[in-house]
């Protein structure tokens, strides 16, 4: 809280659960951390268990859901919604 506005930052989440709804709910502001493409993802060259971890329920979220979050009904009036991808990595030749 900054005076009487929430913000709310989630990172690191493979999923946009009841519970992480609740918790943003009013928030005037909200960043969500989204760091791939699910395609890209695929069809990368990391190995398997890795991608296998980054699209589970536990992994990252993928930067279409974050997208797709911004419908939800988790703040009021003057919601401003950033979906942000923090890493920029390169992925191994």
């Amino acid at each position: 809280m900054i005076g009487d506005e929430k913000y709310s930052l989630a990172t690191d989440i493979g999923k946009i659960t009841k519970s992480i709804l609740e918790k943003i709910t009013g928030s005037k502001k909200i960043l969500l951390e989204s760091n791939h493409d699910v395609e890209m993802l695929k069809c990368g060259t990391y190995p398997y268990p890795l991608k296998r971890r980054i699209l589970g329920e536990y992994g990252h979220l993928s930067n279409e859901t974050a997208s797709k979050s911004r419908s939800a009904p988790c703040t009021e009036r003057h919601r401003t919604h950033y979906a942000r991808s923090f890493k920029q990595r390169k992925q191994p030749s």
